[in-house]
């Protein structure tokens, strides 16, 4: 089996899931720089903090659909980090121009991170939270059997 045979059968078994293409392409994503989408997320980032986002592909499209959202309530919002910790979606976000966040933002930062929550970080099939060494990961039941993590509750 040549890589693109297997990258196709990795896509063809997450758009079971109900993938849109665009979330396909990002969580298949394979190449050294990060995709446009994701660099224009960093671009947000202010100075003094780390240019990355600490989160695995399988995020990188609902990380994108939150983007696209706060960017409709304030188009020159500025991101402080994003991360996982403790296996949820840390975004942490303040509108331009130092505005109070407003309940439509705060609303779109919670509703990101609850669906992390139900996410594979890995491949962004359905998840849940698992424990591997002290770690606190969410996975899909394949991804957590691959790191030999166990289910948390």
């Amino acid at each position: 089996m040549t890589d693109e045979d297997a990258r196709r059968e990795r896509v063809d078994d997450v758009e079971v899931a109900g993938l849109t293409a665009d979330d396909l392409a990002l969580i298949n994503w394979d190449q050294d720089e990060r995709p446009a989408q994701i660099r224009a997320i960093v671009a947000r980032i202010g100075p003094g903090w780390r240019q990355k986002v600490f989160i695995g592909q399988g995020w990188w499209p609902l990380l994108v659909r939150l983007d696209q959202r706060l960017a409709r309530l304030d188009p020159d919002y500025d991101i402080v980090q994003v991360k996982e910790k403790f296996g949820g979606l840390r975004f942490y976000a303040a509108p331009s121009n130092g505005a109070a966040r407003s309940p439509a933002f705060n609303a779109a930062i919670r509703d990101a991170e609850i669906e992390a929550s139900r996410t594979c970080e890995t491949c962004g099939q359905p998840g849940r939270l698992h424990s591997r060494k002290g770690w606190v990961v969410t996975l899909c039941a394949e991804h957590a059997a691959a790191v030999g993590a166990k289910p948390v509750g």
